[in-house]
């Protein structure tokens, strides 16, 4: 008894270590939080995880005081539902009342009260289509945010992280009795506080770079609208917007002269506030082509995002690439009955780095090489207008004469199929529990799925069936190197199945990284329950890792890869003669060594059959590593 005690507290302890290393603070909703004076209060980076269903409303109390607002924030919002749901960040209603004279006439009807609208600062939106959306840096004034969570249709569970992204560094300042000169210049991201409604910046492009084009990237304070225009040094307005919170532009290839200005006007008439200003480079201005060169005549009118070129189904846009310069298209798709394929054919061994993203999202395109036909296939992408980025490599001599092709394509009828590009990890296509995802590499030999784990914690199997399948790894949301990982070495042969199981894990977000070559594959993550005593239990393939197993009683476990290590923790009470069974899986082999106080005691090589090792061995605490040869799903044992 006293063992089974002692096994669940340090299993908790470990737990709730992992927890607070890869996640922020963690808020669940607590109902009643349906109205503002209900919302419940946080401060700083959190995680907000709860449910809303058809009638209901969430609403959180977001507090920032001046010391949490010299940075910047980023929020991310997750939720996978059919219908959808909604957060929206917004300063609450102030109720205001006419005035009166203060004489009440006989007959005269009570003034009404009028409700002031509330001031939106951001809205965010999920669904089963586009399961996460990211808002980055972000300018967020102090005081009190309300975070409210709406559901479409039947609404689902949700997501919502918000983190620090970065430091608001002013480096000038414009008030009514005090004007610094401010200037933008390349080389930083430029932040002012402006404390006048309208202020004037000159744009200052490196010496020697008549020969360059330039982005100019805009941020606002949240809350804040704007009018922003560039004008040349002649004066003529040769970009322009107008925007509401949250204000986040940018302007590609702009023709900077010198004495180029940004305007900026806040329409209410009040102060604008923080501003963010990021000048860069964005290619090569066109050299003028002289008359008697036979070159091919290159017209540069879809250079810039604004100025994309449109087209549709069936339709062949045909353009002159070149080297250096981006080349912009754009597309517009309804509710799709059928699939879609995307042709680029162009005449060149060089490489045309082709990205496609939508036009309202926030994450990085999804780029691939071509030129190919069907270097997008088999995709049946959500409703909504898309932008496609194309650019020549830079090695290529001259203009490349290009075709870009939309067309309709079947969609394989299989259940779970990935109908969007999900080869980068921002574009991860949804896991759920129990439900089979199927695919194809293309475009590169990897795919990227995110999975969403709620409640308790519990133990997971991934499986992953392919022609080969030759990585399977699992990643902490954000996290760069995976905490878990089934990959081939340069000696393992080709595998058609890959499994990590079985896994623990915390509420909480987790990518999947699959990698193969061009086949079909099968991803499947499959809850098992409750952390089982006597089950060797990953991620255990670090020492600060290792399970616990206690004298007298017998684990099972298998290896997930060619190298895969598993590690074991044991406590030795006095001088004793520890005396431990191994059985290595069937048809396999293993590798035990034994560690105390960081140096080897005991080791044995490549066992084949079931051994007994007997060793006096000193008091404390030790470490046992058990390494396969092979990657095997027949348990191995040890007692």
């Amino acid at each position: 008894m006293n063992k089974v005690a002692v096994f669940t507290t340090c299993l908790l302890a470990l737990l709730m270590m992992d927890g607070a290393a890869a996640f922020p603070r963690m808020v669940f909703e607590q109902e009643p939080n349906d109205t503002p004076e209900q919302a419940q209060s946080f401060r700083g980076e959190a995680r907000l995880v709860g449910e809303v269903s058809i009638d209901d409303r969430d609403m959180f109390r977001w507090v920032l005081d001046d010391a949490e607002t010299d940075r910047l924030w980023q929020l991310e919002l997750q939720g996978a539902t059919p219908n959808g749901i909604e957060a929206r960040l917004f300063w609450p209603a102030e109720e205001e009342t006419p005035a009166s004279s203060g004489v009440a006439q006989f007959g005269e009807a009570e003034p009404e009260e009028t409700a002031a609208e509330e001031a939106l600062l951001l809205a965010m939106a999920v669904s089963a289509d586009q399961p996460r959306q990211r808002r980055q840096q972000l300018i967020v004034p102090p005081g009190v945010h309300l975070i409210g969570f709406l559901p479409r249709g039947v609404g689902g569970e949700y997501q919502l992280t918000l983190t620090e992204a970065g430091r608001v560094r002013i480096r000038g300042q414009v008030g009514p009795d005090e004007t610094e000169d401010l200037e933008v210049s390349p080389g930083r991201l430029w932040f002012f506080h402006l404390d006048v409604p309208e202020h004037v910046i000159p744009l200052v492009p490196k010496e020697d770079a008549e020969a360059l084009l330039w982005r100019l990237d805009l941020l606002a304070e949240l809350g804040v609208s704007l009018e922003a225009w560039i004008e040349n040094d002649a004066g003529e307005r040769i970009a322009e917007v107008h925007a509401d919170s949250p204000v986040q532009h940018q302007w590609g290839r702009l023709d900077l002269a010198e004495g180029s200005h940004l305007h900026l006007r806040n329409p209410q008439g009040v102060a604008i506030g923080r501003v963010g200003l990021e000048l860069a480079e964005d290619g090569q201005r066109p050299e003028p082509v002289a008359d008697e060169l036979d070159v091919v005549e290159v017209e540069v009118e879809a250079s810039s995002e604004e100025e994309a070129l449109w087209f549709g189904f069936d339709e062949t846009v045909a353009l002159d690439l070149v080297p250096r310069q981006r080349q912009y298209l754009a597309f517009s798709l309804s509710e799709p009955a059928a699939g879609q394929r995307l042709d680029v054919v162009g005449d060149t061994d060089r490489d045309i780095e082709v990205c496609l993203n939508r036009r309202d999202d926030a994450r990085d395109p999804m780029c691939r090489d071509g030129p190919a036909e069907a270097l997008f296939d088999r995709m049946q992408l959500a409703a909504g207008d898309y932008l496609l980025q194309l650019r020549l490599s830079r090695r290529a001599d001259g203009p490349v004469p290009t075709e870009v092709r939309l067309m309709e394509t079947d969609i394989p009828d299989r259940d779970g199929w990935v109908e969007a590009p999900n080869d980068s990890r921002d574009w991860a296509a949804v896991l759920r529990s129990g439900e089979v995802r199927q695919g194809r590499f293309q475009g590169g030999d990897t795919a990227w799925f995110e999975l969403l784990v709620s409640g308790e914690t519990q133990v997971w199997a991934f499986h992953a069936e392919g022609d080969p399948i030759e990585r399977l790894a699992l990643y902490h949301d954000g996290d760069r190197r995976p905490f878990l990982d089934s990959e081939q070495s340069r000696r393992g042969d080709p595998l058609r199945q890959r499994q990590l199981s079985p896994v623990r894990l915390l509420p909480g977000r987790y990518q999947v990284r699959l990698e193969g070559e061009n086949s079909d594959y099968r991803l499947e993550a499959l809850p098992l329950g409750a952390p089982q005593p006597g089950r060797e239990m990953e991620p255990n393939d670090e020492p600060e890792d290792a399970n616990p197993v206690w004298l007298g009683a017998s684990v099972e476990g298998d290896f997930h890869s060619e190298d895969d290590e598993d590690h074991f923790h044991f406590h030795l009470p006095g001088d004793n003669r520890l005396v431990m069974d191994v059985e290595p899986p069937a048809g396999g082999s293993l590798e035990a060594r034994l560690f105390w106080q960081g140096s080897e005691v005991l080791r044995t090589l490549d066992l084949e059959d079931t051994t007994r090792i007997s060793r006096m061995l000193p008091p404390g605490d030790y470490v046992l590593r058990l390494e396969g040869a092979s990657p095997s799903q027949a348990p191995i044992a040890s007692n």
